[in-house]
């Protein structure tokens, strides 16, 4: 449908045509937020400016090709869809920079970042997100956020977090799409503000973490924090990379502060990231554990047997309880030294990767069987991790 203008329509007649789109001139109001209310639809291209809200409310829809989105204190969230109303962009920079912000909140809404909402295609795009995530949950209807990444310079800083009630008759679901070169860092970027939620234990959940086809693959989900994961639904390959000695930190970040403590994978605590935690997963799925080499004792054999035990054990399959057998696991150290090389799985000296089993009687717990190195199919390199978005003035 072509732009509808002033010159030729009053405000008044253009707010009447649903699907109408409108000139981004007009797209936000004077407190600089993108607002649609009571069935209005905007359809958007590339927003210009940098807007500090994007608001859909009852059953209003609001579509965006690109924009740079960033949060301010005076907002609850730079994106909030509710009471059925929805938000899709497909491109762009969603940023809460220092703002203890969420970037999104769903109170039974739909956002869609980086996916084709409107025709349904859970197709990435390229789009940066600097923020965490949230949905309250709404009495009335369903809650949903999807996040594409299948892109090279796609990437999510931030936490999953969904807040609603779980006796909920509704769907309240976080869904995050890495594909084949998705990129997800689980780092805390201040979305519980003004809640009564524990910064410290609250995990991030997602519904459905939807991965590659097979292990030729270039995406990852880096285990920042000590809060957990918790996934619903793996499908596809998925990359998990623990760093416990901050080899892939950016240390020229004027914030970073160096570790105290040198952990050397031979006791549990070693690994200090949050356990990951699938209950259930589509066939010939696979999770993919990696620990970078930095500080680790890989000195013996058996002291290189003890770190990918003690790796094996952050991850559980629950569902293997039950009898679900669609999960292959792996666990691996990954290789020190150039950028290129730095996620090659190490087979040198006595580094290896080996198989996960799972434990029925561990509630599905990982671990790591000594001389199990059998894995199909061959070890693939993985990504370097990609750096956070800088923040703009």
């Amino acid at each position: 449908m072509r732009h509808v203008s002033k010159a030729k329509l009053s405000l008044a007649v253009a707010l009447a045509i649903a699907g109408a789109i409108i000139p981004n001139a007009m797209a936000m109001d004077d407190d600089g937020v993108i607002r649609a209310d009571n069935f209005y639809v905007m359809n958007l291209g590339e927003v210009p400016g940098v807007p500090e809200g994007i608001e859909a409310d009852h059953r209003a829809i609001i579509a965006i090709d690109r924009v740079h989105a960033r949060a301010t204190d005076d907002r609850p969230a730079i994106i909030v869809a509710k009471n059925d109303g929805s938000i899709t962009v497909r491109e762009g920079l969603i940023q809460v920079g220092n703002v203890s912000r969420p970037a999104v909140i769903s109170n039974g809404g739909v956002v869609n970042l980086g996916v084709d909402g409107s025709h349904g295609k859970i197709q990435g795009y390229d789009i940066n997100l600097d923020g965490d995530v949230r949905i309250d949950g709404n009495e009335e209807t369903s809650s949903i956020i999807n996040i594409g990444l299948d892109q090279k310079d796609a990437l999510w800083v931030g936490f999953a977090l969904n807040l609603a009630d779980k006796n909920s008759p509704h769907d309240n679901h976080i869904n995050v799409f890495l594909g084949e070169q998705g990129y997800w860092d689980h780092f805390y970027q201040g979305g519980l503000s003004g809640t009564s939620y524990s910064t410290m234990t609250t995990p991030s959940h997602v519904h459905r973490l939807v991965g590659a086809k097979n292990r030729n693959f270039n995406n990852g989900v880096t285990q920042s924090e000590h809060n957990e994961i918790h996934i619903d639904k793996l499908e596809g390959h998925v990359n998990f990379i623990y760093d416990p000695n901050d080899e892939y930190a950016d240390t020229e970040d004027p914030e970073y502060t160096p570790p105290t403590t040198t952990y050397n994978g031979l006791t549990a605590d070693s690994f200090w990231g949050g356990d990951i935690h699938i209950t259930s997963a589509a066939p010939n799925a696979g999770a993919h554990l990696y620990t970078s080499r930095k500080g680790l004792d890989l000195s013996t054999e058996d002291n290189v047997n003890k770190v990918l035990d003690n790796l094996a054990h952050k991850v559980y399959y629950h569902n293997y309880v039950t009898g679900e057998r669609n999960l292959e696991g792996t666990v691996a150290i990954a290789s020190e030294g150039a950028e290129s090389g730095r996620f090659k799985v190490v087979t040198s000296g006595y580094a290896k990767e080996g198989a996960i089993t799972w434990q029925a009687d561990q509630n599905g717990q990982g671990k790591y069987v000594y001389g199990n190195t059998t894995v199909t199919p061959t070890p693939q390199p993985v990504p370097t991790p990609a750096p956070q978005p800088a923040p703009t003035p």
